[in-house]
């Protein structure tokens, strides 16, 4: 039960109204950068096969809340504040 648009130059967006799978899809020419909002699977995917994704609120704030959050690297990672920086938890591990 899909319905599809596609521009002139590729892009996509995707609707599936299968009850019990419905899911929407956005994904750009050549299928590399895609955001996926799955409605039954409750979960919101972004992904982009080559280049950044990047998150900006220049004048404001971004926060996440979640049950549990991680963060992985598969090289080097910066945490860096122009002020000052905290880190709370009941154990804090540094490894």
């Amino acid at each position: 039960n899909w319905r599809f648009f596609r521009s002139r130059s590729g892009h996509l967006m995707k609707f599936d109204d299968t009850s019990g799978a419905e899911r929407i899809e956005i994904v750009g020419k050549g299928g590399g950068h895609k955001l996926v909002i799955d409605v039954s699977g409750k979960k919101i995917e972004i992904s982009c096969s080559s280049g950044d994704v990047a998150v900006s609120a220049p004048a404001g704030k971004i926060s996440l809340d979640a049950k549990e959050v991680e963060i992985k690297s598969k090289t080097t990672m910066t945490i860096e504040a122009t002020g000052s920086l905290t880190i709370k938890g009941s154990t804090v591990a540094i490894n």
